[in-house]
């Protein structure tokens, strides 16, 4: 009976654990040419369900997406561009209209710099799957020129 209530404790703390390490964004970053010069981009992979907001998202409601990206030499021009183009929906979670995207989200940033300089990006973002939200999350990426 013991090892029954032990073997119930550690299944129930191994579930509670699990579920709040939930990370339903994978973010990746690369330098990819274009017609105007390099571009990073920063890509977002979205788990089925879940939703992450836009950059103009209104802040009454989910905290939107925000970028800060910084280098040696490293030149930024202009803001970062979103290229999947997001959906706009009546919130009920918020009781208002958000600007989300589901399953993938690209965003550039045009930039001048050397070769083999580095690029930090820092992102910081919510993500919710319309029962419950994440608490906003930032994450690092380095990408090699």
């Amino acid at each position: 009976m013991k090892y029954s209530f032990l073997l119930f404790f550690f299944s129930i703390a191994t579930i509670g654990f699990s579920q709040q390490n939930l990370n339903p964004v994978q973010w990746s970053s690369e330098v990819v040419d274009s017609e105007d010069g390099p571009v990073l981009k920063i890509t977002a992979d979205i788990e089925k369900g879940w939703k992450l907001y836009s950059q103009f998202t209104d802040p009454d409601g989910p905290v939107p997406t925000s970028f800060e990206i910084s280098g040696n030499d490293v030149e930024i021009l202009g803001d970062v561009e979103e290229q999947t183009e997001p959906e706009k929906i009546m919130s009920d979670l918020f009781g208002l209209e958000v600007i989300q995207f589901s399953e993938k989200a690209e965003f550039h940033q045009r930039f001048k710099a050397d070769k083999g300089t580095q690029i930090n990006t820092s992102v910081r973002f919510m993500t919710c799957d319309g029962l419950r939200c994440l608490p906003p999350t930032t994450i690092e990426l380095q990408t090699k020129i």
